[in-house]
């Protein structure tokens, strides 16, 4: 995942990369074992309904940023407030404007 504010880094060793590697392959084995004897079909997720998915988790998060929320923390100066919440509000309303467009995709 892309961010402006980090960025990841494995700093994993070689060893425990392998490790991790074969930890998932075996989850993988049992699940498909599993999907096998219970005859399950793979579910297909379509990327715009995942996108949607997310908007929605990041549009609750965003909000939560929002001056009237952080109270709980103390009051915050009213110059930050005033810088702080229209960029809140312009990230939340890009998150609902991109799942609308999405929505759009999802009638296809």
């Amino acid at each position: 995942m892309v961010s402006v504010l980090y960025h990841e880094h494995n700093n994993l060793p070689p060893p425990h990369r392998i490790s991790v590697a074969s930890f998932l392959n075996e989850i993988q084995a049992v699940i498909g074992e599993l999907r096998e004897v219970f005859g399950l079909d793979p579910q297909v997720v379509f990327t715009a309904q995942l996108i949607r998915s997310y908007c929605s988790s990041a549009w609750e998060q965003t909000l939560a940023l929002h001056s009237r929320q952080l109270r709980g923390y103390g009051e915050l100066p009213p110059e930050t407030a005033a810088f702080l919440n229209p960029k809140i509000e312009q990230i939340a309303d890009n998150f609902l404007r991109l799942s609308d467009l999405l929505a759009d995709s999802d009638k296809r």
